[in-house]
C-alpha cells in the first residue's frame, strides 16, 4: 500500500468482531480458511483455496515468517485511536480515505 494508513483501511474492512483476532504483524485476524493481518505499509491475506485443510499453526507461522520479513510496525491512523471507546463494539471501527 502507499503508506500504514491504507494498510490499516484494508485490514479494517477486512476484519469483523466476531473473528478471533491473532498476534501477527500490527493487528491480526484468523478465520476458518487462512488469517489476514496488517504491518507498516503492507496488507498480508494468506488463504487456503479448495478442499485443503491447513492447520491454523501452520498459517500462523507462514504469518509470522512474512511478519519478521516486514520488520517495521506502524501504529493505527490518529483518527481512529480519537473515536469515543463506550458502547463500541471492538475490532468494529472501519477507516476509510480518498475515493
Amino acid at each position: 500500500m502507499d503508506d500504514p494508513p491504507a494498510a490499516f483501511g484494508i485490514y479494517s474492512y477486512s476484519r469483523h468482531p466476531s473473528l478471533s483476532r491473532i498476534e501477527a504483524g500490527t493487528d491480526g485476524t484468523i478465520h476458518p480458511n487462512g488469517l489476514f493481518f496488517w504491518q507498516d505499509r503492507y496488507y498480508v491475506d494468506i488463504r487456503q483455496l479448495g478442499s485443503s485443510d491447513i492447520a491454523s499453526e501452520d498459517f500462523l507461522a507462514l504469518a509470522r515468517a512474512i511478519e519478521k520479513g516486514i520488520g517495521r510496525q506502524a501504529a493505527k491512523p490518529e483518527i481512529v485511536t480519537l473515536l469515543p471507546s463506550k458502547n463500541m463494539v471492538a475490532g468494529s471501527a472501519v477507516f476509510e480515505r480518498g475515493r
